[in-house]
């Protein structure tokens, strides 16, 4: 499923929860 739109961006630590969590957010 697409990803919320604020998770979208690399390397974002910042992310709400990490199920929703980017393939570049590491």
């Amino acid at each position: 499923p697409p990803l919320p739109i604020h998770t979208i961006h690399p390397n974002n630590i910042n992310v709400h929860s990490g199920a929703y969590s980017s393939p570049g957010n590491l």
